[in-house]
Formats: C-alpha cells, structure tokens, sequence
C-alpha cells in the first residue's frame, strides 16, 4: 500500500482542537478506525474552509480530498458530504474543501455528527488522518475561503469593506452605558431611537462572546404604565432586546453577507440597511424563528423586502407580494447556521442570496423569484394611482418563467409595466434607493405578525438570543480602486432613452429654466408632439405643436417637484430626456 502524507493546515485565530494523532501512518482502512480518526463538527466550523496537502509516493496524479460522516460507535464510514479532486505535482498535491454551511453538528461528546477527513488517490486507495481544526487565518476573517456569490463584471473587483465587516473573535462585555464594539459597532439604534410596540432597544442586551455577536432579550413588568401592553396575557408589558449599528456607512454597489443562528422564539432576528434620515431601508434578514406549536409557519420563512418612507406625514411603501417571503421547503431557519446576503447593485436593482445562491431579484418595474429550481419574473400593476392588492399580498402579473436566471427576461417584465417594484409611489423623487446606509443588527416584536413571546420563552437563554458568526461587506471597484457604475440608467415606468447625450441623426438643444420651463431648440418648421411623463410612467401632459420657429418653450412650472421624463415625437424622430425639477 502507498503512504500517503497529510498535513492539515493551522489557520490561527481560534484554535478548537477536537482530535489529534500522527499526520502520516500506514495501514488497512479497518485498522485506521479508531477513536482517533474522527473529529466533532462545531457550529463555528459550518461554512469554513480545510486546506490539506501533502505527499503521494504511488505515482497518481490526482487525490480526491474528502470528508465523510463518521460513527465512532461502530465504525461505520457513511455518504461523503463534500469533495474535491486536486492534481498531483510530482509527488505533492495540496487543495482544500468546505464543509457545508447546514452540515450537523456534533452533540457533545456523543458519536453523532463526526466525520473522517480522507486523502484518496487515484487507484481508490487510502489511508485516514486525525486532525486539529481551527477557524480563521492570522491575517484573514472566518469567511476565507467563501466566495462572494455575485457576479463581479469585467474589469471589476470585489474589495473587502473592512470598517464594516466584523468576525466577532473578541469579547466585548454587555454593559448599561454606550460602547463600541471592535471599533465597528455601537450598542444602540444609529440615532438612538429605543424603539416602539413591545420591544424596547436597550444597550445591555447586546455583547460579543465565544465567536458571536449576541442579543438577548429581557422580560420588563410594568416598568413603562404608558406603553401599550401587547402582553396582557402574560403580564408582559415590554421587551428590552439587543440592537447594535455599524459606525460606518455602505453604499451601493455593495455585497452584504452574514452568517447566523435566529433566536427560536416568536421575535424577529433581523438584519437591515437604514439611512440616517430614515427614509431608505433595506431589509437582507427578517424571520422568525419560533418552533411553538401551531406556528410552525413562521420559521420556514424568510422576509426579504425593503421598504422607502416620507417621514412627514408618516407614509411607507415596502415590496408585499407573496415572493417576498422565501421557503426552501419546509427547512427551520432557526435550526442551524445560515448565510444570507444582499447585493445592493444600483438604486433599482437588489438580488438576494440565501447560502450562497440567488433567490429574489427586484429591478426597477419587476421582479425574479426562484422556487422549485425555476424563476418566475413578474411585475406590479396600480388602479387609479393605488398599488394593487390580492388579499394581503401585493398583487403582480406572471410575465414568464425560465430553469436558469435571465436578465433579458427580467428587464422584459420591467418594460411591460409601469409600476416601480422599488418605489411605488416615488417616495424617494425618483432617485432610488441611492444613499448611504448604516448596517444593524436587532431582534424586534412586529404586533402585526399576531404572536408574541411568553415569559417562558423570553426566560429560556438558549432560545431567546440570537447569534451572528460574521458579518462581511465588499464594495464593487474598477481595477483603478474607483467605485464600479452598476448603474444601467433605465427609468421605472419607461422603456426609452433617458440620457442627455442625443443621437447623430439630430441636433435638438435642451436646455433647462429653473423650474419654469425647457427649451427645446434646432426644431425644424414641422409639427410636433411633447408628452411629459412622472417616474413611474404616468403621462403628466401632452400637447401637439405647430411651430413657426426653431425653437419651443416648454411650461413645466405647474409639475410637482419631482423626476420626469420628455419625449419629443417629430415626423419619424422620437427622442426623450429626464429632467428634475
């Protein structure tokens, strides 16, 4: 038999040593069958890379690096969970493998849920190795080693955010008074609002311990006789929970990504985008992670949304249709360790990943949602200037379907409508969701969800806190170092083009009065069309002009301030230009 040489390579940051032997030996496979072959899988190795190396004296030219499940009890080598085949320099090879985000955990130190770690070589022959698993690099982040999952475009990179990007390999105590975590974070909201309904942010329920970024809740009796007792049932009067925000600020194009563990009680772990003038929000996580029972519903779901607000009067529009709300089967996201992520293209444009893949676009006027490994891309509809409802979900139009993602099919949905999926009701005076964020984590009671916590439950620490591994954002840059334009410069409700920069074929001037009026010059003596239309794609005016002159002057001055869009149709010309007044 060969000898085959593992090393398993030493990440340092936080070394968990589960099981150690000699890196290299000789032997049947039945002999290698020990206590000593196997190692228990923690939570904190969910997701994370194992570099292997080492030698092979047979002469092969490929080793299959494998991890398989594993009972100690007897002896029994199940189905591998994750492999990768690496070639062979000489005698050396060298490669890695991932173990899986949802892979089991082991329970103590029972024999469940351990695994071998294998190098075979090409003839099938193998031997086993113990190793020390350990998470991190002396100079990296617990997520080495993991992809970012969207697409970066060509002659563009993905560049670690590292203000905002935080692995939590710290302790950080809770306290009363504010403090910031690692530099990064500070224990409050970002304009230290405390919250409303039955949950209250309050600075010490939130620390950073044993790897994880930790909010916790506390039941509160009577503390506050003017809050309003969602709770009567169990004499509850409020909940003070944990909420952190980021020192920093992101802005599009951006990948947000974190790795955690939801509470599993009916609270909402949450992972969110707001600006400081609380009219943009993105919402990467909101779910619920109760396992009661009869509610089991809540906690096979995943709400990916995002919502744009006028603060004065109070008006709030949010995506509501059915695809909002993400299941993989009937998968418990509070059962273990997940990644979910945001990619923040542009102003109009948010694609969510849910461990590591893409499930949900929204884009301008439609939107994509995959399930059942198929998309359907859809798009809104209003009715008399109101969004259209189907019970309590937003209602949308199936515009087609596709096995694999297509944009084409995407940008086609957006063009049949002229509704905004991003703005329904140009909130944001057609600029999108275009400033910058701050980054927050918290757990929150939503009064309309109709259930709540008992004391019980709020009192059980195990359930109750809400656990985050990681955090990670990469902004899109030109090789240069300058922020990436993912911007593709389509207005909601349109299908024309809104650039400045007209075609060859004409030499209309536009040129713009304050907000009284446009000049349309190098007109010819022929007739003409001007239609006005707002963001989302409703025809404000339209008039038909006869002109003596070179020239028109165009009355904007009864517009509401705002985004708009011109289309000028003369003879078989038809050109258009946005234009903010």
């Amino acid at each position: 038999m060969k000898k085959i040489q593992l090393t398993i390579t030493a990440l340092i940051i936080s070394i968990i040593t589960v099981a150690q032997m000699n890196a290299s030996f000789d032997g049947s496979p039945s002999d290698d069958y020990s206590t000593n072959t196997y190692w228990g899988l923690s939570d904190k190795q969910q997701g994370k890379s194992i570099s292997i190396s080492g030698t092979v004296s047979d002469g092969s030219n490929t080793v299959n690096l494998v991890i398989q499940e594993y009972d100690s009890s007897w002896g029994t080598v199940g189905s591998s969970i994750v492999s990768n085949s690496v070639s062979v320099t000489g005698a050396s090879f060298s490669g890695e493998v991932i173990v899986p985000s949802n892979a089991p955990v082991s329970s103590g130190l029972s024999t469940d849920n351990f695994y071998l770690v294998q190098a075979i070589a090409s003839n099938g022959e193998f031997c086993n190795a113990g190793i020390t698993i350990t998470v991190g690099t002396s100079d990296g982040f617990d997520w080495d080693g993991i992809p970012v999952p969207a697409m970066a475009e060509a002659g563009t990179q993905w560049v670690l955010q590292e203000n905002v990007s935080d692995d939590f390999n710290y302790e950080a105590p809770a306290s009363s008074t504010l403090q910031h975590f690692n530099g990064k974070w500070k224990n409050e909201y970002v304009n230290g609002w405390t919250g409303d309904g039955g949950a209250h942010y309050s600075k010490e329920q939130s620390h950073v311990t044993g790897g994880n970024l930790c909010l916790e809740n506390e039941f509160v009796e009577g503390k506050d006789t003017n809050q309003i007792d969602y709770y009567a049932q169990n004499k509850i009067h409020y909940i003070n929970t944990g909420n952190i925000s980021s020192l920093n600020t992101v802005k599009y194009p951006v990948f947000a990504e974190v790795r955690v563990k939801m509470n599993e009680i009916p609270m909402a772990s949450d992972f969110w985008m707001i600006t400081m003038d609380q009219t943009q929000e993105i919402d990467v996580l909101e779910a619920f992670g109760t396992d009661r029972a009869g509610y089991e519903w809540w906690n096979t779901q995943l709400h990916l949304s995002h919502h744009t607000f006028i603060r004065s009067p109070y008006q709030d529009y949010q995506p509501r249709d059915a695809g909002s709300w993400y299941t993989d089967g009937g998968r418990r996201w509070s059962a273990d360790y997940f990644r979910i992520g945001v990619y923040w293209k542009s102003p109009w444009q948010l694609e969510y990943y849910v461990d590591g893949e893409m499930v949900r676009v929204v884009y301008h006027n439609a939107l994509a949602d995959k399930k059942n490994d198929a998309w359907t891309y859809s798009y809104p509809t209003k009715t008399n200037g109101e969004i259209d409802m189907n019970g309590g979900y937003q209602k949308v139009t199936k515009h087609s379907t596709s096995t694999d993602f297509s944009m084409e099919k995407l940008q086609a949905a957006s063009k049949a409508s002229s509704v905004s999926i991003i703005d329904g009701y140009d909130y944001l005076d057609g600029k999108g969701l275009e400033k910058e964020s701050y980054l927050l984590f918290c757990q929150g009671q939503q009064p309309w969800s109709g259930i709540w916590p008992s004391y019980q439950e709020l009192q059980d620490a195990d359930k109750s806190v809400y656990k985050v591994d990681w955090v990670r954002v990469y902004q899109l840059k030109n090789e240069d170092g300058t922020i990436a334009d993912t911007d593709d410069g389509h207005i909601p409700g349109t299908d024309v083009n809104t650039s400045l920069q007209l075609e060859e074929n004409t030499n209309w001037g536009f040129s713009q009065n304050g907000s009284e009026s446009i000049t349309i010059s190098n007109l010819n003596n022929e007739e003409y069309t001007v239609s006005i239309y707002n963001i989302n794609g409703v025809k404000q005016s339209s008039k038909n002009y006869s002109n003596s002159h070179n020239y028109a002057h165009i009355n904007i001055s009864k517009l509401d301030s705002g985004m708009y869009i011109m289309l000028i149709k003369q003879n078989n010309i038809s050109k258009s230009f946005k234009f903010v007044k």
